[in-house]
């Protein structure tokens, strides 16, 4: 799997890096691609203070990258590379583990449309820097982030949902209420 920032880096690096394997018995080498999964990055959870939605928000880098497919994320799918958006927090205070149920609805939908217009192969859900905490925020629970992962992978069957286990948002992940609304 490749986190690709795609502030530093171009995703077409996720197709150059090989690693080469030498057998020993007939000195011939053999040339293997590294990764299957190239996760873009940087997509954050934003808010919007007047609504109070919780909103896809990518960076100017990876917008471009997406408005150019055919140059970067193409070439990639057709090596068999699955392409997906990384989406983190943003630092809002709104993040994957204090979304109302209306807020998750309306994010999937956002998250869902994003995927279908470019054409990416799923996503990938990364907890961190949400800024949780913050005044005037949602408290964090134990069913949201769940809730969300339910709602994405019923949204888009079809695609790849992959979860990055990351201290403490992913850690109620285990007890009775998260596993519970887990098979709601």
């Amino acid at each position: 799997v490749f986190y690709l920032n795609t502030s530093t880096y171009q995703p077409i690096l996720a197709d150059i890096f090989i690693y080469v394997r030498t057998n020993t018995e007939t000195r011939e080498k053999e040339a293997y691609s590294m990764g299957n999964i190239v996760n873009l990055r940087i997509a954050t959870v934003g808010y919007d203070k007047e609504s109070g939605r919780a909103i896809l928000t990518l960076n100017n880098d990876l917008r471009y990258v997406l408005e150019n497919t055919a140059t970067y994320i193409r070439p990639l799918q057709d090596h068999e590379r699955k392409v997906c958006l990384c989406i983190e927090g943003g630092g809002k205070g709104i993040g994957f583990c204090n979304m109302s149920d209306a807020q998750i609805a309306d994010f999937v939908t956002q998250v869902k449309v994003f995927i279908t217009t470019y054409e990416l192969d799923g996503v990938n859900l990364w907890d961190r820097g949400s800024g949780y905490g913050k005044e005037g925020m949602p408290a964090v629970n134990t069913t949201s982030y769940p809730k969300l992962i339910k709602a994405l992978h019923e949204a888009m069957p079809d695609k790849m949902l992959t979860v990055v286990d990351y201290e403490e948002p992913t850690e109620s992940f285990y007890d009775k209420i998260g596993r519970a609304s887990c098979r709601e």
